[in-house]
C-alpha cells in the first residue's frame, strides 16, 4: 500500500513538473512572437531594394534577418559575447588539434 502512494506521489509530481515546464515553454514562445512582431526591423525588411535604397539602408536584408533569428527568446536581444566565447574556444581547440602527419607515434 506504502509503495502504491509512493508511486503516486512521484508520477504526480512529474505530471505537475512537465505541466508547468509547459506552461512557461508556451509563455516564452509567444513572448519571442510578440518581440519579433514588434521590432523595429520588421518593417524595414518589408520594403523592396527601390524603397530601401531611397531610405538609405542596404538594398540586402540578410543581417536583418539574421539579426531578428539571433534574438534571445527570454532576454529579446542578441549575445554577441555568447558568439565570441564560443569563437575562442574554437580557436584554442584547432590550436591543439594542429599536426603533421607522422609526428607522433600515435599520429601515423
Amino acid at each position: 500500500m506504502k509503495k502504491k502512494i509512493i508511486y503516486l506521489l512521484v508520477i504526480s509530481f512529474i505530471g505537475s513538473f512537465l505541466i508547468i515546464k509547459h506552461k512557461i515553454s508556451l509563455k516564452v514562445q509567444t513572448q519571442h512572437t510578440e518581440i519579433l512582431k514588434h521590432h523595429s526591423l520588421q518593417q524595414t525588411t518589408q520594403l523592396s531594394k527601390k524603397e530601401r535604397l531611397e531610405k538609405g539602408l542596404p538594398p540586402n536584408t540578410y543581417f536583418e534577418e539574421k539579426y531578428l533569428l539571433e534574438i534571445n527568446p527570454h532576454t529579446g536581444r542578441t549575445h554577441p559575447e555568447n558568439i565570441y566565447k564560443v569563437q575562442k574556444e574554437l580557436k584554442e581547440q584547432r590550436l591543439l588539434q594542429r599536426r603533421t602527419p607522422g609526428d607522433a607515434i600515435d599520429n601515423q
